[in-house]
This record gives C-alpha cells, sequence and structure tokens, in this order.
C-alpha cells in the first residue's frame, strides 16, 4: 500500500501540474468551489480583466471582480438583494446544484474591474466536476466588451436615424438612468439655444422649472413597471422663456428586460 506521504506528493504534483497547463492556456479560467469561492484564477483571467496580483483563493467571483451591484448592497458576493439578477450566480448555483458532470452552462454577464473601476462584459462557460469527493466548477470566460460597444454604437446609430425620420418636428432625446443626455434632436438642441455636444453628459432635469421637477421625477419611476411607459408635463427653460412641454417617455430595455436607457418625445403645448 503506498504510503500517506506518497499520495499527498502524487495529489500535488497532479495538483501543480493542472496548474501550469491552466496558467499557460489563452483563456481565462476561474476554478470555484461549492462555497461558491474561487479556488484559482489563471494568468489570462489576471492578465484580460486587470485582476489584482494577489491570491485569489477564498474570494468570491464577485468580490474578487468587484460586482456592480456593491455600491447599492454592500453585503457579499452571494449575500445581496441584487444576486438573484447576476446570470452567472444563477448558473453557478445550477452548476452546482447538478448531479450531472456532463452539463455544460453558457451565458453573459457584467463584471467590474476593481483596479480601474471599469465595466465589462463576459461571455461565460460554466461545467461542473466532482474531485476527490468535492464538488468543484470550472469556469471559462471571454470579455466581449468591445463586441458590445460595437452592437449598441451600431443601434444607437439606426435608432437616430429612425428617430429623427418620425419625429423630425417634435424634441427627441435619449438619457440613462441618471438623467444624463444620450442623445439630442436638431429640434430640441434649437428649442434650447444649445449645441449636441453641450448637452450631452449633462442632465436634463436643471433644463425643467425648479416647481416641476418633483413630479417629473416621480412620473418617470412608472418607466420601470410594464408597459414601461410615461407622461408628464413640465416647464423647461427654452430660448423663447419658460414653455409648457408635454412629454411622453418610453424605457430602453436590455436582453435581461431591464431599463438600461429612456427616449424621450417632447412638444411644446
Amino acid at each position: 500500500m503506498p504510503s500517506s506521504k506518497s499520495q499527498n506528493q502524487s495529489v500535488l504534483a497532479k495538483k501543480f501540474s493542472l496548474q501550469f497547463i491552466l496558467d499557460f492556456s489563452p483563456t481565462p479560467v476561474l476554478t470555484i468551489d461549492e462555497n461558491r469561492n474561487i479556488l484559482y484564477c489563471n494568468n489570462a483571467a489576471k492578465r484580460d480583466f486587470g485582476l489584482p496580483k494577489l491570491d485569489s483563493s477564498e474570494y468570491r467571483c464577485g468580490d474578487y471582480f468587484s460586482c456592480i451591484n456593491k455600491d447599492i448592497y454592500k453585503k457579499s458576493c452571494g449575500h445581496s438583494n441584487k444576486c438573484t439578477e447576476c446570470e452567472f450566480n444563477n448558473s453557478l448555483l445550477k452548476a452546482i446544484a447538478s448531479e450531472s458532470e456532463h452539463e455544460e452552462l453558457r451565458g453573459e454577464s457584467t463584471f467590474r474591474v476593481k483596479t480601474t473601476e471599469e465595466i465589462f462584459w463576459v461571455k461565460y462557460s460554466i461545467k461542473s466536476t466532482w474531485v476527490d469527493g468535492n464538488k468543484i466548477v470550472l469556469a471559462s470566460i471571454e470579455n466581449i466588451t468591445k463586441q458590445k460597444e460595437a452592437e449598441e454604437l451600431r443601434l444607437l446609430s439606426e435608432e437616430r436615424y429612425r428617430l429623427l425620420v418620425e419625429n423630425q418636428y417634435d424634441l427627441v432625446v435619449k438619457v440613462d438612468l441618471e438623467g444624463r443626455f444620450l442623445y439630442c434632436s436638431p429640434s430640441y438642441c434649437e428649442a434650447f439655444g444649445k449645441t449636441e455636444d453641450e448637452l450631452l453628459g449633462n442632465t436634463f432635469l436643471p433644463l425643467v422649472h425648479e416647481e416641476d421637477r418633483e413630479a417629473t421625477e416621480e412620473a418617470m419611476k412608472a418607466l420601470f413597471e410594464p408597459p414601461h411607459t410615461a407622461y408628464m408635463e413640465q416647464r423647461a427653460k427654452t430660448v423663447e422663456g419658460w414653455r409648457w412641454l408635454a412629454w411622453r417617455d418610453t424605457a430602453v430595455l436590455d436582453d435581461t428586460g431591464r431599463v438600461k436607457a429612456i427616449v424621450g418625445v417632447g412638444r411644446d403645448i
């Protein structure tokens, strides 16, 4: 019978042999235990995602990568109210609970780089297996942020053209969830006496009469519930002075059904 020492040396040799191979893999790879703690993160993952060089073991994915929801919910990865909305976390839980070693789970999710605060999209593939009686999950991840940004630019270009054609006499804007302008139609710019470059990145609310801001924010809450539309009337400081404008807003949803932007079509009443 082999001694305990020789068994340990054999297991250790296998471990470092596998780690050596994964460290030379061009594909970012994580191994995760059944408690969702990272056991290992290869060099490609640290390089491609700007991860810290420190030992990744005993970190959960959202803590190591810096989960995008932690600014809202300070709890650790797996314990936040937003964890049920994390596609990576949901796939990880499914893989851990699965009795099959052959099921492969694929999907897309977002993380944030700790060192730069950059948010990036990933495409992932997850499979689970048993090692010495313990459930282990192997996750390969690919940074697809550039592809996502290119697609977003293409869709925005198409949307701009459609909005201009269909609403050339109306005021048309697109804002993010903080109310910052992403797009302003020529008619909107003319009405407020500003260029699009002067408006982009700034919030729309300062242009609204102070007495109408609270009602505007309250009306826009309807955008986050089906049918994701809202109507409001407000006074705004245009080149012709204070004018009453009526707005019909529509939420732009992402692939998961969450609001990612708002398109507003306004008219002087």
